[in-house]
């Protein structure tokens, strides 16, 4: 599946989308609101999928070098944490869908 795929099944509003990222194969992902469970994580490209709505969250993707985060619940983005998104070159998405049904969606 690619970002573009993870966009369109999972009805994402996208709140910063870099280009390189459309058509790359979403490999790696996490799942959590624990961010230091996320930190442990060494991996590339990862999408990052939560339901924290902060800017630690970007924080700590920028650490990872996390390609992208998913926000989960229909979490709405503040403008600070887009911008700090389009700063570090990471992409920020959004859906309605809960933790579970976006990780289910990704491994159908």
């Amino acid at each position: 599946m690619t970002f573009k795929d993870l966009i369109e099944k999972n009805n994402c509003k996208v709140y910063h989308l870099e280009p390189k990222l459309e058509n790359q194969q979403v490999v790696n992902v996490i799942a959590g609101d624990l961010m230091s469970e996320v930190l442990v994580e060494d991996e590339e490209n990862l999408l990052l999928i939560t339901s924290l709505n902060s800017e630690q969250v970007l924080n700590t993707a920028n650490i990872v070098d996390a390609a992208c985060v998913l926000l989960v619940n229909g979490k709405i983005p503040q403008a600070p944490m887009v911008k700090m998104a389009q700063n570090f070159g990471i992409s920020l998405l959004s859906t309605s869908l809960p933790m579970f049904e976006a990780c289910k969606s990704i491994d159908n």
